[in-house]
């Protein structure tokens, strides 16, 4: 629609063009990679809808076009609402039996691995724990409030807070990162590895966490969960 009317619709094919180009800067910088990183598209995809109602009202004018149009919103609707519903899963990824498994990533209750991990192991009186995970806050607090034995004096530390900032300076190797989260009093870190943790694409790039595995030993795991305690050389 834009190129049949080009001289018309050159600001739209500009400001597409724009948004176009800082999306393909942007998957480099985005930690999730080109699926999270299409929500940049967002208002190309406003400005294209617009383009591309006005072609479609011209199929309108056909008794065949009309099916074409009527299939065409029926597929996208259908497309966009399993996308939807079963997000962070990519619904050309599920596998067989399509139906059950879409029905499971949907609206299946995932248990609270967080509290599996808490009550699977006898941490340290007064232990900090580094996390990127945001339901270890709230799991630890609920715990204490029902009243689960040696979690009282337990304080989580998200990766995020500027009291270990020097975790993200690759000039400083695993071994003196472990040092100085020694003499604050860190003992541990909860953390999910694996490809679906979109936090973890980010902190893989720094050295301490790329090396978890030989700078930590490994207490318990749960799907999409691990607590680890850090190892500290003299």
């Amino acid at each position: 629609s834009i190129f049949i009317n080009f001289k018309k619709r050159f600001c739209f094919f500009v400001f597409i063009a724009i948004f176009f180009l800082l999306w393909l800067y942007a998957i480099g910088q985005t930690g999730g990679g080109i699926f999270y990183s299409m929500k940049i598209l967002a208002p190309a995809i406003i400005l294209l809808t617009v383009e591309a109602a006005g072609l479609l009202y011209k199929l309108t004018n056909f008794k065949t076009g009309i099916k074409i149009l009527y299939l065409l919103i029926l597929t996208a609707t259908i497309t966009s609402f399993i996308q939807n519903i079963t997000i962070p899963f990519s619904p050309f990824d599920i596998p067989h039996p399509y139906l059950k498994n879409c029905k499971r990533a949907a609206f299946a209750n995932n248990p609270n691995y967080a509290e599996l991990v808490f009550r699977s192991v006898s941490l340290e009186e007064g232990a900090k724990i580094l996390t990127d995970l945001p339901n270890v806050h709230s799991t630890l607090q609920r715990l204490r409030y029902e009243g689960v034995a040696g979690l009282r004096n337990i304080e989580v530390i998200p990766v995020w807070s500027p009291e270990v900032s020097f975790i993200f300076d690759r000039e400083i190797d695993p071994d003196a990162v472990s040092k100085k989260l020694e003499q604050i009093g860190v003992d541990y870190i909860i953390t999910d590895r694996g490809p679906g943790n979109l936090n973890y694409v980010f902190l893989g790039n720094y050295p301490f966490f790329s090396e978890l595995s030989t700078n930590s030993k490994l207490l318990a795991s749960a799907p999409f969960m691990e607590l680890r305690q850090i190892y500290f050389k003299p």
